[in-house]
């Protein structure tokens, strides 16, 4: 009987002047962001504390990782994610969700001043040494 229903209904539409059928399918796919790229650590990085923002970051990684308060946000391509471990899973979040410490940093330049003091460092160090001598 639902059938017929649906026959006859949809048989009332095609009579009607004017009227267009479009086909509608409602597939039970979601779309789900693949996600970044693993981070390449093999165990836990090692995270200094900025206490300008609140927050640590990873300084010896190629990639935007960051920690605050158990969660993990990566930045990469754009997009924020985050996740309860450092080797993911990954899922998407928005910058109106980060801590407000994170959303005053501008991506990779916490990783560009840092590795640009340790290499202040390392020269004063070997003037050091020099001096030694």
């Amino acid at each position: 009987m639902k059938y017929l229903s649906f026959f006859v209904i949809f048989g009332v539409f095609l009579l009607l002047p004017g009227c267009h059928v479009v086909a509608v399918s409602s597939p039970a796919y979601e779309l789900v962001a693949a996600g970044p790229p693993a981070i390449g650590a093999t165990e836990r990085p090692r995270l200094v504390f900025v206490t300008r923002y609140g927050i640590y970051f990873a300084p010896d990684l190629d990639v935007d990782l960051y920690f605050d308060r158990g969660v993990w946000f990566y930045f990469y391509d754009n997009i924020w994610y985050k996740s309860s471990d450092y080797r993911g899973p990954w899922t998407v979040v928005q910058v109106k969700q980060l801590p407000p410490g994170l959303r005053k940093v501008s991506p990779g330049h916490l990783q560009k001043t840092f590795k640009e003091m340790e290499a202040k460092e390392k020269v004063k160090g070997r003037d050091r040494d020099k001096g030694l001598e």
